[in-house]
C-alpha cells in the first residue's frame, strides 16, 4: 500500500509525463499549421504545387515515353524523379495530418489531467 506521499507522487509524475507528451504534440500541431501556411502562400503554390507537383510530375511522366530518354539508366532517373515528387508531397501531407492528430490528442491529453487532479483532490480530501 501506498503513503500519501506516494500517491501524490504517482498523480504529479503521471500529469508531467501527459504534459511532456504534450509539448510534443503542440510541436506537430504548429508544424502542422505552418504546412498549411504553406499551401495557402501564392509563391509556395506558384513553385510547388503548380510547378512541381502539377507540371515537373507531367512532364516527366511524358519523359518516360520519349525516345530520347529510352535508355534504362535515364528511365531509371526519371522514375526516381518521380518517386521523390511523390515523397516529398506525402511527407507534407505527413505534417498536416499528424499535426491534425495531435491537437485532438491534446484536448485528451488536458481532460485526463483535470481527472487526475480530480481524483488527487478527492483522495487528499478524503472523498475516494
Amino acid at each position: 500500500m501506498f503513503t500519501q506521499d506516494e500517491e501524490d507522487f504517482n498523480y504529479q509524475e503521471e500529469i508531467n509525463e501527459i504534459k511532456i507528451s504534450m509539448d510534443d504534440a503542440e510541436l506537430a500541431v504548429k508544424d502542422g499549421e505552418a504546412v498549411e501556411r504553406l499551401f495557402k502562400n501564392r509563391d509556395f503554390k506558384r513553385i510547388f504545387t503548380e510547378g512541381y507537383f502539377n507540371s515537373e510530375a507531367r512532364r516527366l511522366v511524358f519523359a518516360l515515353a520519349e525516345p530520347a530518354c529510352a535508355s534504362p539508366e535515364i528511365q531509371a532517373k526519371i522514375q526516381q524523379d518521380i518517386k521523390s515528387i511523390g515523397s516529398l508531397r506525402q511527407f507534407l501531407e505527413l505534417i498536416t495530418s499528424s499535426g491534425l492528430r495531435m491537437g485532438e490528442e491534446i484536448i485528451k491529453s488536458r481532460t485526463e489531467i483535470l481527472n487526475l487532479e480530480a481524483a488527487e483532490r478527492a483522495e487528499e480530501s478524503g472523498e475516494y
